[in-house]
């Protein structure tokens, strides 16, 4: 019988990981998405190193996290009984990211997970009208602060011949919305660097996806500006107003999920139970019918 021609002898066809005793590298994880990824990892017995910013950024319209929030994230990990390791860190910023690293495996031996989560959002305007500094802190972050993730963690994962990556996308990858050209340029990208990561590490077990929400309940959607961006007939449309305009997009009817529903996706991605699955983008939308 001829073997399939990239079946080498000797190299893994798949890898075993199990959380308990584990360690992830989140980023993002001082409130929001993060910090309910780093929560539902910590119950399943993983250790977890939380990078955040703790810090507002200037283009976008609402308050980023604290150290306060990071440091009522790595109380909560603490209270599920693993050890935790907060760092403020930029990744924006390639130097921060690979000191962050260096810092998890100093302190832990070993990262086995990437949760690739930081991000932001803002309403740029047209693609005539968007302020290159809007452009480039919403690349800064979202995409190439990915990359900066991947370029730190990776080499350690590949050095273990093992290791699960997962980035946050958004639903945008398969739609638009008006005035955030910047915003879903820099989350398809985030896919597409997924996908050439997923190639590049397939030959040793490493496996790495997207996911990809639609509305979530955090401070991202839950704010003045975006609700003028859903509610342009209104002068100051409030929480109340936007609920519908919300949930008209989505075929289930409902305007957002909470964090812990983007978590349950993001733990399947990194257990054992996905381990043959790489390079794809898993769509948490609730049947997200296209742009506003």
């Amino acid at each position: 019988m001829k073997l399939p021609i990239r079946y080498k002898e000797g190299l893994p066809t798949t890898m075993e990981l199990t959380f308990e005793g584990s360690v992830a590298f989140v980023t993002g994880a001082a409130r929001g998405q993060g910090r309910s990824h780093a929560l539902s990892l910590a119950n399943s017995g993983v250790s977890v190193v939380l990078v955040d910013l703790c810090e507002s950024l200037p283009t976008v319209p609402y308050s980023l996290s604290t150290r306060g929030d990071l440091e009522e994230t790595a109380a909560l990990i603490k209270a599920a009984g693993v050890d935790v390791l907060p760092i403020v860190a930029d990744v924006r910023r390639l130097n921060s990211m690979e000191a962050a690293v260096e810092q998890a495996v100093a302190t832990f031996g070993r990262i086995d997970y990437l949760v690739a989560n930081a991000g932001i959002w803002s309403n740029g305007g047209s693609t005539q009208t968007i302020p290159k500094s809007t452009w480039d802190e919403m690349i800064d972050v979202n995409l190439t602060g990915v990359w900066h993730s991947l370029k730190a963690v990776v080499p350690h994962m590949v050095k273990a011949k093992r290791g699960r990556i997962v980035a946050t996308c958004s639903s945008v990858v398969r739609h638009t919305d008006p005035n955030t050209a910047h915003y879903s340029a820099a989350k398809s990208g985030v896919f597409s660097l997924v996908k050439s990561v997923a190639i590049e590490q397939a030959h040793l077990g490493i496996t790495a996806n997207a996911v990809s929400p639609s509305n979530v309940g955090t401070d991202m959607i839950l704010n003045d500006e975006i609700y003028g961006l859903y509610r342009p007939d209104l002068d100051k449309p409030t929480f109340e107003d936007a609920q519908s305009a919300y949930a008209s997009v989505h075929a289930m009817g409902i305007p957002f999920i909470q964090p812990n529903d983007v978590s349950n996706a993001v733990s399947f991605l990194l257990s054992d139970q996905s381990k043959f699955i790489t390079g794809i983008e898993l769509p948490v939308t609730f049947g997200r019918t296209g742009g506003i």
